[in-house]
């Protein structure tokens, strides 16, 4: 099954929420950790987190990243989709 882009950017923001929700003293995950939950290529989660960075949503660590966690922007985002009745959001 393919995936959009934003479909695959909001599953990986979805990913880290949870991460910041179970581990909230360390919200960080592995890039290897969040390339196998997501199951995408190297280039496919390059490109998607950068997105994600350039628009405030999540924070990397490292350069190239090794770890990432949501940001509290992109935490925000989440909850207000979950509250909102418009799917693109």
């Amino acid at each position: 099954m393919l995936f959009t882009e934003e479909e695959i950017r909001r599953g990986m923001l979805e990913v880290l929420y949870k991460m910041a929700k179970d581990s909230p003293k360390d919200p960080r995950i592995g890039r290897e950790d969040l390339q196998k939950a997501m199951g995408i290529t190297d280039e496919v989660l390059d490109a998607n987190l950068s997105r994600l960075k350039e628009k405030g949503l999540v924070k990397a660590e490292g350069d190239p990243w090794l770890a990432a966690y949501i940001s509290s922007k992109g935490a925000q985002v989440l909850d207000a989709r979950a509250r909102s009745y418009c799917p693109n959001l």
